[in-house]
């Protein structure tokens, strides 16, 4: 059984170090501060994907892309110079081999009530918006983005009156 605590109501569970033997089929249950059950989810299946050479980048998405699973040095390489090591392009969800190919805001607008940021969400992969009132301030979530087994657009608002000052980023969890 895996286990684990969180406060958050984002709604995300991130488990670390998870093996390969943890693959199986999962529900989760919800609990209130008594302990007593408010609500068990239907079965959720867990893939674990093997990573030979533990350089954050699953066997097949090496070899996918030509890589070596057997290589930790091509997780920290950026082999399309974009700027992003490859392990990170997994993680986004982004083509290592294609510079052109990487996690960004596509459109950012703003009107006298909101702003609004607009970024192409990858299937299987979540994401949360975050925002900070100066450069040099504290990253804060605006909003989590939970995975979908499909690509999409998605716009995300922040309702507060539009701060010049305000600035946005794109994370994955």
């Amino acid at each position: 059984m895996l286990e684990y605590s969180t406060n958050s109501l984002d709604g995300m569970i991130t488990f670390d170090a998870v093996q390969l033997t943890n693959a199986g089929t999962y529900a989760v249950g919800v609990s209130n501060l008594l302990g007593a059950a408010v609500r068990l989810s239907q079965n959720a299946v867990l893939t674990v994907l093997a990573d030979t050479d533990h350089d954050r980048m699953p066997n097949t998405w090496e070899t996918q892309y030509g890589f070596d699973p057997e290589d930790p040095a091509d997780g920290v390489l950026d082999s399309d110079g974009d700027g992003v090591e490859n392990w990170k392009e997994y993680v986004a969800g982004t083509d290592p081999r294609d510079p052109t190919s990487y996690l960004n805001v596509s459109r950012f607008g703003r009107s006298v009530a909101q702003a609004t940021v607009t970024f192409s969400a990858v299937s299987n992969r979540s994401y949360t918006v975050q925002f900070a009132d100066a450069p040099g301030a504290p990253w804060s979530p605006l909003q989590s983005v939970p995975s979908r087994t499909t690509n999409r657009v998605v716009s995300v608002i922040d309702p507060a009156a539009p701060n010049p000052t305000r600035f946005y980023r794109l994370a994955i969890p």
